[in-house]
């Protein structure tokens, strides 16, 4: 019998981590006067049914980045918040708020924007589309009935690091932490102490969009500049393909991540062969660095994948490693 259903964990007072069969991790975190989403899948189920099954309390759903596991589901809201730099444009409107539909029209999404977000809402996207970005079949089992088909005419509405969800009784910070995206966001529950990072902080965590000086700068300023306010970290993949976890990862993980970059940087990056985690049949180079870390899941150490940027300093930078 194989499971048709996301499996649904409390990991900690009123915070639940939805595993949405295998594709990726959503939270959701219930104050005392709100509650607050993360991310919105990618369409395996309903996510907005199950949402309001655990709390009843007004929502909010924040985006970490808007790759299409994770904005599947995101036309079954009204609105979603998001950074603007998701969009992934030349030319993005000043106004607060803008409708998705509107910025179509006017010609001002992106390339990555349009080819993440716009298909969502074709008939048979999923079993087209995520089929083939998962795989593990043998232990998940998406059935047609539970299908997402949000038709929802999403508004966006754009935030950036130091904006606030006040639930209540708790309260969650937004941090700017791109590299895997232009505009990927992460936030941090102060009543938890998590830090949900998506994909900015996890075994895969990758950067296409800045030079790995940069990236390594963006890691420590989450390091140092917020270290203080976290004790454990859940990212857009826990519970990776089929496996099974609803452990945090390690700390460590940050300063090995930095440490990959920097090694990079020096000329001296590590790298194995490996499975690639969500198509065990294919294999990938991997920069690795660090020792065991005791959570992990697929992987024996942290690691930066193959799309690294080819640039490993910005334009004109001083060959300094941060």
């Amino acid at each position: 019998m194989k499971i048709s259903q996301p499996l649904i964990h409390e990991i900690a007072e009123r915070t639940w981590f939805v595993d949405e069969l295998g594709t990726n991790a959503m939270y959701i975190l219930e104050g005392s006067e709100r509650s607050l989403v993360i991310d919105a899948g990618t369409g395996y189920c309903n996510f907005k049914a199950i949402i309001e099954s655990i709390t009843d309390k007004p929502y909010d759903v924040a985006i970490t980045h808007a790759h299409p596991d994770h904005v599947g589901m995101m036309h079954e809201f009204d609105q979603i918040f998001i950074n603007r730099l998701e969009l992934d444009g030349e030319t993005i409107p000043t106004e607060d708020r803008k409708k998705y539909s509107d910025l179509v029209k006017d010609g001002q999404v992106g390339e990555m924007f349009a080819r993440c977000v716009g298909p969502i809402k074709a008939e048979g996207y999923f079993f087209k589309i995520a089929r083939q970005h998962v795989g593990y079949w043998d232990v998940w089992e998406p059935k047609d009935e539970y299908i997402c088909k949000g038709d929802k005419d999403t508004e966006l509405i754009f935030i950036d690091e130091g904006y606030v969800f006040d639930l209540g009784d708790r309260k969650v910070s937004t941090v700017f932490l791109p590299g895997h995206t232009k505009g990927h966001l992460i936030f941090i529950d102060d009543m938890t102490r998590i830090a949900f990072t998506g994909d900015a902080v996890n075994h895969n965590n990758g950067s296409r969009f800045h030079a790995a000086s940069t990236h390594i700068r963006y890691l420590l300023h989450f390091l140092e500049g917020y270290g203080k306010t976290y004790d454990r970290i859940f990212n857009g993949h826990t519970s990776y393909g089929g496996t099974f976890s609803s452990f945090s990862e390690p700390i460590a993980v940050v300063y090995n991540l930095v440490e990959a970059y920097r090694a990079l940087l020096r000329g001296e990056a590590h790298t194995e062969v490996r499975p690639v985690h969500i198509d065990p049949s294919r294999t990938v180079e991997l920069v690795v660095y660090g020792t065991d870390a005791p959570n992990s899941r697929l992987s024996k150490n942290p690691m930066v994948t193959p799309n690294v940027p080819p640039r490993l300093w910005e334009d004109g930078e001083e060959h300094i490693i941060p």
